[in-house]
């Protein structure tokens, strides 16, 4: 279940490093490749949409907006299954310190 009050926001080192971030679509979603760290992440592709969603500099969205968001680009998606990937892909952005959560 979302936290009240807890939004989400890309990390300032996203921004920092996004012109020499590269990104190349593959079968199983998105490859993320960012020289600076030497990581190389692989993202689904509804965790793709979560970070175009938030990396826009000062933009803070909550889980229920990013839902919606979700929502609104899928319209046929069950929204039980939507609220869970949605939470997967905020976990695994929170964990590979792509987004923060910040208190509203």
């Amino acid at each position: 279940m979302p936290s009240a009050g807890i939004h989400y926001a890309a990390c300032d080192a996203l921004f920092d490093a996004l012109p020499s971030i590269l990104w190349k679509s593959v079968d199983e979603g998105w490859v993320r490749f960012d020289p600076h760290a030497g990581e190389t992440l692989l993202l689904a592709p509804i965790t793709r949409f979560i970070l175009d969603q938030l990396s826009t500099p000062g933009r803070r969205l909550s889980e229920d907006a990013l839902n919606q968001a979700v929502l609104h680009e899928e319209p046929d998606a069950n929204p039980a299954e939507c609220r869970s990937q949605v939470r997967t892909a905020l976990d695994a952005l929170l964990d590979a310190r792509l987004i923060q959560a910040t208190s509203h």
